[in-house]
């Protein structure tokens, strides 16, 4: 009779191997087969595993001259295959201490992905598919695939996650259109930029900005976004005292969900209305720029001397470009917020105002 036949190892998994072994009550050789050579086929004491499934392999020894053949043993082997864990990942992948990710993995057999874990409890802690971030630190999480009658266990998969500190901090940029005025009731708008640098949403409902010459308005929002923004605005209406100082310059500050942001100044600068008493002469071809803007009515005329190269006289707001060598504003005159408003004006900026 065979005794102590064994496959070892005595599990099969689909490409691999296992060595046969028996004996036969005689002392004969026994010999190897495969009943089932789809599933596994056998080569001198070799079984070698081609598909899942049932393999039933054979040992046979066939007597001699004193012994009768042995009764065939048999051995059945379950033979599965292996499978592996592939795209496990956390979302969001950056760790927050108080937040959390979803973990979500695949595996190469297709079999769902459900078994996750923690190897460090003290910074994450895993309930489902759901990693808490507890404290700062290296978190690692697990994901396991137990298999099925067709595939073995997966190996465990590990995945590091960084866990950080909650850091809230936000930037304010200030802006202000235009960056000039010139009469009574002028109008300068400030806009407010607030940029979420943290590394968490912050709650836009706890959002001012404190400016030192105007009240600001802030919209409500939903929260915002890591590097997300606020747009606030303001609107100043230009005051005597403006327009006797020649400059406003304000400061402003912002906070969000109870994080302030730097300081940030502006100045708005009064443009000069012009008036003149006499000639004012301007070299050939220049536009002038510098301190002020003048704005001249159309009906004031410029005589160069040389009929045959006038100066170019446009309107807004286009500038003067002036053709001759040499032009003068020859009538005298005074240009005023009347001029302005009373209809087409050229405009011309001038290097000095001489007033009487």
């Amino acid at each position: 009779a065979i005794t102590g036949f064994t496959a070892t190892p005595v599990a099969g998994t689909v490409g691999g191997t296992s060595g046969l072994s028996a004996a036969a009550g005689s002392g004969l050789t026994v010999d190897f087969g495969s009943d089932t050579p789809a599933v596994c086929t056998v080569s001198g004491s070799t079984v070698t595993y081609v598909a899942a499934g049932d393999c039933t392999v054979t040992a046979d020894q066939a007597g001699d001259a004193t012994y009768n053949a042995a009764p065939q043993a048999s051995l059945g082997i379950t033979v599965k295959q292996d499978q592996a864990i592939a795209s496990f990942v956390a979302t969001p992948f950056a760790g927050i201490v108080g937040g959390t990710s979803s973990l979500s993995a695949t595996a190469s057999s297709g079999l769902p992905v459900t078994d996750f874990g923690s190897d460090t409890p003290s910074v994450c802690t895993v309930a489902g598919s759901t990693v808490t971030y507890v404290t700062a630190g290296d978190c690692t999480v697990t994901a396991d695939q137990a298999g099925d009658d067709t595939y073995n266990a997966a190996p465990q998969e590990p995945l590091g996650i960084a866990v950080s500190a909650v850091s809230k901090a936000i930037s304010l940029k200030k802006t202000a259109k235009p960056a000039t005025y010139m009469f009574l009731g002028d109008q300068i708008k400030y806009t407010y930029v607030i940029t979420n640098d943290s590394n968490v949403e912050l709650d836009p409902g706890l959002t001012s900005v404190k400016d030192d010459k105007v009240t600001v308005t802030c919209p409500a929002a939903a929260p915002v976004a890591k590097q997300g923004e606020v747009v606030c605005e303001a609107i100043h209406s230009i005051t005597q005292a403006d327009l006797d100082a020649g400059f406003i310059t304000n400061k402003a500050t912002a906070d969000v969900d109870g994080v302030s942001s730097n300081e940030q100044m502006v100045t708005v600068s009064r443009l000069s209305e012009a008036c003149y008493n006499g000639a004012l002469t301007i070299p050939d071809g220049q536009i002038f720029s510098g301190a002020g803007t003048t704005r001249l009515r159309s009906s004031v005329s410029i005589d160069t001397g040389k009929p045959a190269t006038q100066g170019t006289m446009v309107e807004p707001p286009h500038e003067l470009i002036l053709m001759a060598p040499f032009v003068e504003f020859n009538p005298l005159f005074e240009v005023g917020r009347d001029d302005i408003e009373g209809g087409a004006v050229l405009q011309v900026i001038i290097d000095q105002v001489n007033c009487p």
